[in-house]
This record gives C-alpha cells, structure tokens and sequence, in this order.
C-alpha cells in the first residue's frame, strides 16, 4: 500500500513481521491521513478537561467529543455457557474449539464464525458447517477430548509464533490454509495435481481456465466443491469460472443446475 500510495506516517508505521497483524485499513484513511483530514497520534491518554485532553507522549489536543472504543471479548457468548468453549488452561480469551469449531467438553456443540480472518469468511462459514454436518453424519470420525485439546494447544502455539501475541489474534488464521484443513477429510481440497487431472481428462480449455481461476482467482466457496464428499461439479465449475470473470449476477449454467437440484 505504500508503494501505491505514499509512505505512511511514523504514528502509523508497523513495528512487526508482514502478516504478523491483521489488516483492517481502508484506502481512503489512507488518503485523508496524507491530506490532513485525519491527524493520527500514538499515545496513551493522560487526563481530559471540557475541551482538551493530554497524551502521554506531552501534546495536548482540543476536542469536542472523545469516543471511547473499549473492546470486547470474542469468547463472551452469552447464549452459551461460559465453559462451553472458554479454554480451561489459557488466559481469556483463549477459547478451547477444536478447528475452531468443535468444543471438546460439549458433545454436538458446534460454534461457527468465531474467526477472524487474512481472507474472505463467507467460504470459510461454508466450510465449517460442512465439517460439523460431516462429523454428526460420521463422515468424519469424532476425536476423543485428549485428541482434540492436543491440537487446539498445538494451533495456539503456532498462533503465538506466527502473529502478535495479542488478545485481537486468538481466533485468527489464514483462510485458505483452514479451509483446506476443514475440506481435506471430505477430500474436497483443489490440489494442483487434481485440477491437472481434469485439464487433461476433459474439455482442456475449460480445464485451464478452472485451474486459473481456482489458484490465481478470487477465493469463492465453490472451488470446495469440485471434488469430494458433498461435491456439486457442474455447479461449481460454473461458479467458479463466472466469479473469477468478474461478474455478479447467476450465469444461465448455476440457473440450470439450480433449478435441476
């Protein structure tokens, strides 16, 4: 972003590793900040009067309204309870959610979008409920708790390692590494050696411009149904092939093949 648009201010530059932090910028911040419509400060804030307050760093700064954006907690789902997926050996809030999904210590509870993600969650929701029907179906064998907390505290520690050791970075990963994950028990992954496959298998030129679309492309929740358990190939194809052309709008193959099913 800053080659494109300039280099960002020293209150506004990383102290991090790339992808070490969520991204949640938007474009034209960037250009009021450049324009002086947005004057950013990083400090700690000192004391307020009626119309001005003091940072720690030693300005001062008139204003007339000072919003208070206090956070929240992720893991406080007041429909649950507490124990339900609150982790019994981290700090809140660390929760215990096997792939994000599955508590280990409720049987059939299953607590999906609680993600933050370096990608789109629309796929990733798809995905997530398909692997909860899978497991209560039996498709996908249950793991006992030992197993599922095992991998929980082996995901937290990689978290811990990969991203800013905050409380904004429990519940976040890489959307197409989860949703492979979520995807390889239904054998559902798009691997290059089965879009090759179908290159080489059926209509060639379709077969290359799927597998463009599906490793160059925009990510769309089809490309997780080409292959495998739950697949709808046809359909996929064509959503697929109509999502990375850049359009909107249902093309007249997803009618058909809606219409049919």
């Amino acid at each position: 972003m800053q080659f494109v648009q300039g280099k960002l201010p020293s209150e506004l530059q990383c102290g991090h590793r790339l992808l070490a932090q969520n991204t949640t910028i938007r474009s034209d911040f960037h250009e009021k900040v450049a324009t002086g419509v947005i004057i950013p400060h990083r400090s700690s804030l000192l004391s307020l009067s009626d119309h001005e307050i003091r940072l720690s760093n030693g300005e001062s700064l008139e204003v007339d309204v000072v919003i208070l954006c206090t956070g929240y907690h992720m893991s406080a789902v007041p429909l649950i309870p507490l124990d339900a997926i609150a982790s019994r050996d981290a700090p809140a809030p660390h929760v215990d959610l096997y792939k994000q999904l599955v508590s280990p210590y409720y049987d059939g509870l299953y607590v999906m979008g609680l993600l933050q993600l370096f990608g789109p969650h629309g796929p990733a929701a798809e995905a997530q409920a398909r692997f909860a029907a899978a497991m209560v179906s039996g498709t996908i064998p249950r793991p006992d708790r030992d197993e599922m907390l095992e991998d929980i505290r082996k995901v937290r520690e990689w978290k811990t390692k990969t991203f800013l050791n905050s409380d904004a970075h429990v519940f976040t990963l890489y959307s197409i590494q989860y949703m492979d994950e979520l995807a390889r028990p239904l054998g559902a992954v798009p691997t290059v050696w089965k879009m090759l496959v179908r290159t080489f298998t059926g209509n060639p030129l379709v077969g290359m411009k799927l597998f463009w679309a599906v490793f160059f492309g925009p990510v769309s929740g089809a490309q997780w149904r080409l292959t495998g358990h739950g697949a709808k190939e046809k359909l996929a194809t064509a959503t697929v092939l109509r999502v990375a052309a850049g359009k909107e709008r249902l093309n007249d193959a997803e009618k058909v093949f809606l219409e049919v099913n």
